[in-house]
């Protein structure tokens, strides 16, 4: 063999190699960059969340938190007025409902629950939306097949 065409194959070689050291160096700092936001957007979305530590008011609370949610359930699959989700879900039984009558649970929905929790559950909803995408991205750097593949492009149909 010829010395030259060794070291020019050699240089080649060593010259791949370098691109796809770059490669994995930028994909494992995108990776770490999106578990660092991954991170943040849980803490933000636990800092929304009701406290479960010390006694939070009734309806700022787990209690508020539930009935917000049902209402809003309640209105989007009937499409009824907040009057009426809240009326049926005291038929029902519901709880919170079930503890409350109707004029209070109105008087507190409007004027406790809804204003405090409306825009934490918007704030939720878009901070899981951001995790399912971020989750969806995530993935192996890089298999073993692909770091060959990477190496020695040639080898890529032949049996190994």
């Amino acid at each position: 063999m010829n010395v030259d065409k060794v070291i020019k194959q050699l240089a080649a070689r060593e010259k791949r190699l370098k691109a796809i050291l770059r490669k994995l160096e930028q994909k494992r700092y995108d990776a770490d960059r999106d578990v660092e936001k991954l991170q943040d957007l849980r803490q933000r979305l636990d800092g929304l969340r009701p406290k479960q530590d010390g006694r939070p008011g009734t309806w700022k609370g787990q209690q508020g938190y539930d009935l917000f949610l049902i209402v809003k359930d309640m209105r989007k699959r009937t499409g009824c007025k907040v009057k009426h989700a809240i009326e049926a879900l005291h038929k029902l039984k519901w709880p919170p409902c079930d503890k409350h009558g109707v004029s209070e649970l109105r008087a507190r929905y409007s004027g406790t629950v809804k204003p405090y929790w409306a825009p934490r559950v918007r704030e939720m909803e878009k901070i899981e939306a951001e995790l399912a995408v971020l989750e969806a991205k995530r993935e192996p750097v890089m298999t073993d097949d692909e770091g060959r593949d990477l190496v020695n492009p040639g080898l890529k149909g032949r049996s190994r």
